[in-house]
């Protein structure tokens, strides 16, 4: 077993040795998207076990990876060779992992009204989105057979609706499920049940297909499904019998 982690650890050190990262860091800076694969591929455990020593949470640290790599992506003209490549790369997973260990902890104790104001001020829900969601479950709410669950296609749509049925009286999920998509930051902090995706595979793949077919090459796979995870959370409940 010892000679299995020496052997282990050997291998991880040969494939995050400067040598081999700093070409890729340069090709990097260049827009070379085969790089930043090549690049998730060798760091990304490094990366991974990082977040998840400051994180203690499976799910963020993968959320914290892949956004580090997307930094390493937006970032790579401004690498400087004074240190090494994963040096760099973990010091941007790093502050990504205090970000959220911070937004833990001012999340953790805000009160309704500061739920209500930052749903509120929430750029990827417009007033007409809310005036068609206030709409609709207006609509919904008043039906005799209202439903037992609401689906949204994405979380910044569903996380408001936990206080607009607070301010009618509902509770969740006692009187209605609720489930959002995209697994957006608050989403863990309210409760709710979501789906989480891998957009940074899946925009790899995307960028992938895309060169090929520029290149004039035939796909293999013009189709791609990547699986996705659903995050069962307090949001959601077997429906209630009703008389």
């Amino acid at each position: 077993m010892l000679i299995l982690l020496e052997t282990m650890a050997e291998e991880r050190r040969t494939a995050t040795a400067p040598e081999l990262l700093e070409p890729l860091m340069a090709r990097l800076a260049g827009g070379d998207q085969e790089a930043l694969a090549e690049l998730y591929h060798r760091t990304r455990t490094s990366v991974y076990g990082l977040a998840l020593s400051y994180l203690k949470n499976r799910h963020d640290a993968e959320d914290v990876t892949q956004d580090a790599f997307v930094r390493a992506w937006e970032n790579a003209h401004q690498y400087r060779p004074q240190g090494t490549p994963l040096a760099w790369l973990l010091t941007i997973a790093r502050n990504l992992a205090l970000m959220k260990l911070r937004e833990r902890g001012r999340t953790q104790d805000m009160a309704l009204e500061d739920w209500e104001r930052l749903a509120a001020e929430n750029p990827m829900v417009t007033v007409e989105d809310r005036q068609v969601l206030d709409a609709a479950l207006t609509a919904l709410l008043a039906r005799d057979d209202a439903p037992t669950a609401l689906c949204f296609h994405q979380d910044s749509l569903a996380i408001p609706l936990f206080f607009r049925l607070r301010q009618c009286g509902m509770a969740i999920p006692a009187d209605l499920s609720v489930t959002g998509f995209d697994n957006s930051t608050f989403s863990g902090e309210v409760g709710l049940t979501t789906v989480r995706q891998k957009p940074y595979d899946m925009a790899v793949a995307a960028a992938r297909k895309a060169l090929d077919l520029i290149e004039g090459r035939t796909l293999d796979q013009p189709h791609e499904i990547f699986p996705v995870q659903l995050l069962v959370r307090d949001s959601t409940a077997a429906p209630r019998v009703r008389g």
